[in-house]
């Protein structure tokens, strides 16, 4: 489960990046 929780966290920091950009 830990692992899904880091995936998401990946995700969402990749879409926050892609958002400042």
């Amino acid at each position: 489960m830990r692992l899904l929780y880091y995936d998401l966290d990946v995700i969402g920091f990749v879409c926050r990046i892609a958002s400042v950009k």
